[in-house]
């Protein structure tokens, strides 16, 4: 039964051992973003860290790579915030970009290539801007929650 322990325990610490780093990128994101931005923006470092998590370990790190993120991932961002402004365009873009994201960024050597980019995509509206005014989202939550239901019998 030690000798079981011991395995176990072995396993535990080489585990958190790995998982350190991206443990501690998202801790640090979280402080930061959350010390500049505030708590509205705080969901963009869940994304950040799959981005980090997917690609720290690896050999091709180039700045032709880091270069196509940026530029794909800014532009998600920009159909991410008109994709929030209203609800029309909440519907075709959340039926397009998916698709592209999947036929541009997938292969089949890494068929969930587009994952990353797709939580940019789907999380971002989420954060509600500073206008005040009803979005999409809040508007899918008004019709998925109880709140707007009143029972007539």
């Amino acid at each position: 039964m030690p000798k079981l322990r011991s395995v176990h325990l072995q396993n535990f610490l080489r585990s958190l051992q790995n998982a350190t780093p991206v443990i501690a990128f998202f801790l640090i994101g979280f402080v930061l973003v959350y010390g500049i931005f505030g708590m509205q923006y705080v969901c963009v470092v869940s994304v950040v860290t799959v981005f980090f998590q997917t690609r720290h370990k690896r050999n091709d790190n180039t700045p032709y790579r880091y270069a196509r993120l940026l530029i794909v991932g800014s532009l998600l961002i920009v159909f991410a915030y008109i994709s929030s402004s209203s609800l029309l365009r909440c519907v075709l873009l959340n039926l397009c970009i998916p698709f592209a994201l999947v036929f541009t960024q997938s292969s089949q050597f890494n068929p969930k290539g587009y994952f990353s980019y797709a939580m940019i995509f789907v999380f971002l509206p989420h954060v509600l801007r500073d206008s005040g005014h009803v979005e999409s989202a809040d508007f899918f939550h008004l019709l998925c929650s109880d709140d707007g239901v009143s029972d007539a019998g």
